[in-house]
């Protein structure tokens, strides 16, 4: 029997959305995700999808992987989104200065992020992470979660479907590094 983690409750990868005016908490396991509602019926979505990430390492890479294998991987999860809007560019920058809409910060702790328009992904590197193609039972995909956060970057609730990326739960050893079409539609849907 595989063994998951929820993505709404664990907190090994977790979103921070900076708080802004009108904006609701929502309780996200011992964490809080803000989510910026334009209204109460609306999702938060990107007025230009132009956006920038940059990584922060604030702590060695997590065990048994090397900075190599997980800039690779959520280079890649960016990457998978990408497709699916031709007005959505993810532009990786070095640095996190001025003008970062999506920061990965990696370390043991998060991170409240100083800019209060920046996206923060946070990456436990306590967490037991793989970046391969077949992780251990008692591993998490890091490619997988990252791609479901930056779901979440982008506007996206959890799905209801269980095969979709932004599907409340990863099970450990499983790979979900690909969008179901529920994940295009609702990102289709958001931004018309």
């Amino acid at each position: 029997m595989a063994t998951n983690v929820s993505l709404q409750l664990f907190g090994a990868l977790l979103l921070f959305l900076a708080l802004q005016p009108s904006e609701s908490l929502l309780n996200h396991g011992m964490f809080h995700l803000v989510c910026n509602h334009s209204s109460p019926d609306r999702s938060p979505k990107w007025n230009n999808l132009q956006l920038s990430y940059g990584l922060q390492f604030d702590s060695p890479p997590p065990a048994g992987l090397n900075f190599r294998q997980v800039i690779d991987a959520i280079d890649a999860a960016f990457k998978t989104w990408q497709p699916v809007l031709p007005r959505l560019v993810f532009r990786k920058v070095r640095g996190v200065g001025g003008g970062v809409n999506v920061l990965v910060y990696v370390n043991a702790g998060p991170l409240v992020p100083s800019d209060p328009f920046m996206k923060l992904v946070f990456v436990n590197v306590t967490v037991n992470w793989s970046t391969g193609l077949s992780p251990a039972g008692n591993q998490l995909d890091m490619q997988s979660a990252v791609v479901h956060e930056v779901g979440h970057v982008l506007g996206l609730g959890h799905s209801q479907s269980p095969d979709a990326v932004m599907y409340h739960v990863l099970d450990y050893g499983r790979i979900k590094r690909n969008l179901s079409q529920d994940d295009i539609t609702g990102l289709q849907n958001l931004y018309g």
